[in-house]
């Protein structure tokens, strides 16, 4: 089992969206965000990621 590190920048976030800022265990700045519905639900999320850092 990969031994996996996050480290969480910010959680900027508006009505029906969230967006989780991070580091991942290999030095790569990521971002994740979620869009939710009316009930509350996710209905699409998109990721993405930098490239490694030297």
């Amino acid at each position: 089992m990969p031994d996996l590190h996050f480290e969480l920048a910010s959680v900027p976030r508006q009505v029906g969206i969230i967006m989780i800022l991070y580091h991942t265990n290999h030095g790569r700045q990521a971002a994740e965000v979620f869009f939710f519905n009316r009930a509350g639900l996710v209905c699409r999320a998109a990721a993405h990621y930098t490239d490694l850092v030297n």
